[in-house]
């Protein structure tokens, strides 16, 4: 009786076991599908991008100016102003007769291309176009990589360019929102015709200290490095697929030492330069001006620290890859004295900032302006689309008796906006945009709630 007890109790232990086991196959199965149909989801966005991208492209001039940027979020807009009037100053402005156009590509997540739309609607720029790709499918394929780069899921989405473009561009400058031009873009384009057969990347070195190390797997050592700040690409020259196969091959074979990199995609394209070096162009250090903190100054000889002579070039592109980029300095006169330092060099730049700060946007547009102007509605529409906007025929209804002249004239309610705007989203911690004594903030705050018996 005992033995048979037993025997029972074993047996149930095992139809247990057997249930649990089939559950919880049963939901690895159930989570393998929603993944599954989730990545499906975003791929077929993902590829549908790409075909209107591709469409759109052969519409395009061939013989224009490609920009790519990475744009996540508020604060990288707000560096974008600036670097978006230098380009249009020294291209539009200052640069050749008959300039050439200028193509952006932006990657970006829906917040921010309305802000960026908003923005180049408002200035209505001449012979200049925009593509937007979503950030959110190539994000979500970057949980590979590691490290503690506080830009690492916005910059590293730089290693899947070619991807992203599908051959629709031949060449492309790639370039960080925090970059100011100091010259034409038009003159680093033609450094494209000093590539090689074999070149199809351009970088400037790494103005600090660094080193990479590749010993541990029968590599080198490499005490200098690429800033990925400032890129050209000659996609035309490399295609998807090897693009793909040797920055992989190289990050297996980096992943034997170790599974991190401390400056995320800007390592794994040194440790890919470092084996398959005939890939690269490297440019002259003033297309790069560097200000982050452990720069060496000396690193690159410029007219900003050395006496103008032979050999001794101006900056062209200046890049505050500084961690602290001081975003709220403001200096009304560029110092004059030879720098000594990288902060002598950060302090001039800040000047020159400060100078695109006071520019109007209005000044790079040389056609008269013709409706439709900018329409908020339209904005709005993408930025809430279940909520129904406020128009003239429901606003008096609602308020007859307040509205009552309004209503009964001839005016007409529509949401065209002629001035010059800069709508900015900041985060509900608007506190520590604005905890700086020093400086002076308007903060406009708009709850769309309280409205809700005007829809």
């Amino acid at each position: 009786m005992v033995a048979h007890h037993r025997n029972f109790r074993e047996l149930v232990k095992i139809s247990l076991c057997i249930c649990l086991l089939i559950g919880v196959m049963y939901m690895l199965f159930v989570y393998r599908s929603v993944l599954k149909n989730s990545k499906s989801h975003w791929m077929r966005i993902w590829h549908d991008n790409l075909l209107r991208t591709d469409l759109n492209m052969k519409e395009n001039d061939s013989e224009a100016i490609h920009i790519v940027q990475m744009l996540i979020g508020p604060k990288s807009v707000r560096f974008q102003t600036i670097f978006l009037k230098s380009l249009f100053m020294h291209h539009f402005e200052m640069g050749q007769p008959n300039p050439m156009p200028i193509h952006f590509h932006f990657l970006t997540d829906n917040v921010t291309r309305n802000i960026i739309e908003a923005k180049m609607a408002s200035w209505r720029v001449n012979n200049v176009s925009m593509s937007f790709y979503p950030a959110e499918p190539i994000q979500a394929r970057l949980g590979w990589m590691r490290s503690q780069h506080p830009a690492t899921k916005v910059a590293s989405m730089k290693l899947y360019i070619p991807e992203i473009l599908n051959s629709s561009v031949s060449k492309i400058l790639l370039l960080d929102s925090d970059v100011v031009f100091m010259v034409d873009a038009e003159e680093m384009w033609r450094l494209f015709d000093e590539f090689d057969k074999y070149q199809f990347l351009g970088m400037v070195r790494e103005q600090a200290p660094v080193s990479f190390d590749l010993r541990a797997i029968g590599g080198n050592l490499q005490t200098y490095g690429f800033n990925a700040g400032i890129m050209m690409w000659h996609l035309k020259k490399i295609s998807q697929d090897t693009w793909n196969k040797i920055w992989n091959r190289t990050h297996e074979r980096r992943s034997k030492i170790s599974s991190s990199y401390a400056a995320a995609e800007q390592t794994l394209i040194n440790f890919v330069i470092m084996e398959n070096p005939t890939i690269l162009k490297e440019l002259h250090c003033t297309w790069n001006l560097q200000m982050y903190e452990p720069v060496r100054s000396d690193n690159c000889w410029s007219t900003w620290n050395r006496s103008p002579g032979d050999g001794i070039e101006s900056p062209k592109l200046l890049h505050a890859d500084a961690v602290n980029k001081a975003e709220n300095e403001f200096q009304a006169l560029e110092p004059s004295a030879l720098a000594k330092n990288v902060g002598d060099i950060k302090k001039r730049y800040i000047a020159i900032r400060s100078q695109y700060h006071l520019m109007n946007g209005y000044m790079f547009r040389h056609s008269p302006i013709e409706p439709p102007a900018f329409d908020i509605g339209r904005i709005m529409k993408r930025s809430y689309p279940d909520r129904q906007l406020l128009n003239s025929e429901k606003l008096c209804k609602s308020h007859w008796s307040f509205l009552k002249t309004w209503c009964q004239g001839v005016h007409h309610f529509v949401y065209n906006i002629y001035n010059r705007i800069h709508p900015l989203y900041v985060y509900q911690n608007h506190p520590i945009l604005t905890n700086n004594s020093n400086q002076i903030s308007l903060v406009v705050s708009v709850d769309f709630n309280k409205y809700v018996d005007y829809y």
